[in-house]
């Protein structure tokens, strides 16, 4: 984490042997022992509550991926889509009638072609022949 080397260490030890003094440097060490001590075991409790939320989060989710794969009913999903394919020619002759005005309402405007009309001719030769 520091990169302190002994030479770091040597110099910090020799300025506070000189600030603190010779008979107060032991309870001041210890002081700074038991806080040091305190600030790694709440380190080390922040970092454990971390990990336990995020393996939490973990299992949620690797839960939610194995209820999602045993819930998976190929059988059940084939049987909704051959119900709605049954259900789909109901429907449509429901709307059957509107289909038909629809049609006869475009007819109206579109312009017949001429084979339409050479087989109405020759529906109406047919027709006056017998």
């Amino acid at each position: 984490m520091f990169d302190i080397g002994f030479f770091e260490i040597l110099i910090i030890a020799v300025i506070a042997l000189f600030v603190i003094g010779p008979k107060e440097l032991p309870s001041f060490l210890r002081t700074v022992a038991r806080y040091v001590k305190q600030i790694r075991s709440q380190i080390s409790d922040i970092q454990r509550e971390v990990t336990k939320a995020i393996d939490t989060e973990e299992i949620r989710s690797i839960r939610d991926d194995v209820n999602s794969i045993t819930s998976f009913d190929p059988v059940k999903d084939l049987k909704e889509d051959i119900s709605q394919a049954v259900e789909m020619p109901k429907q449509n002759s429901e709307a059957q009638p509107e289909i038909d005005k629809s049609k006869t309402e475009v007819r109206k405007f579109v312009p017949k072609t001429t084979e339409t009309n050479r087989f109405s001719q020759t529906e109406n030769k047919s027709e006056t022949e017998s």
